[in-house]
């Protein structure tokens, strides 16, 4: 089993990979589209359903909210199905982000091909990467601000 943060990363790649791909149209997320991240597919269907099914919807309503948050996402509706959201500002900065590492392409462009294709270590480790420099944003605009 993944730990919190490894399925934290794995889950905010896909959002990300999504949100960047649709950028500037909002998406319709839902949560039955996110959780396969979170499940361990392996398992017989029967194992999936019932608690895990409950810890995965859980785990993405708390992420969800913390990217809110955080300010990488704005959520413009919200109910108990699906919520309408598109990228901040901050969020799509962060995944424009071009480092000479990946030749050319920003951090969004390598996200949304990793989770394409599937390739889970990756995603991580590029949301890892936006996310740092998400949060180096805004302790920059803080300092400047003081």
């Amino acid at each position: 089993m993944a730990t919190n943060i490894k399925q934290f990363d794995a889950l905010v790649g896909k959002i990300f990979a999504d949100l960047y791909e649709s950028f500037p149209i909002e998406l319709v997320m839902q949560p039955e589209n996110y959780i396969s991240v979170l499940l361990d597919v392996s398992k017989p269907e029967e194992e999936l359903l019932g608690v895990a099914m409950l810890d995965a919807v859980s785990f993405y309503e708390a992420t969800h909210r913390w990217l809110r948050k955080a300010g990488f996402i704005e959520v413009l509706s919200s109910n108990s199905e699906e919520s309408r959201v598109v990228l901040t500002a901050k969020g799509l900065e962060a995944l424009k982000l071009m480092p000479d590492s990946l030749g050319g392409d920003s951090l969004g462009d390598r996200l949304s091909q990793a989770a394409r294709e599937g390739v889970v270590d990756q995603v991580r480790v590029l949301t890892g990467q936006v996310l740092g420099f998400g949060v180096r944003m805004g302790t920059e605009m803080i300092s400047k601000v003081m």
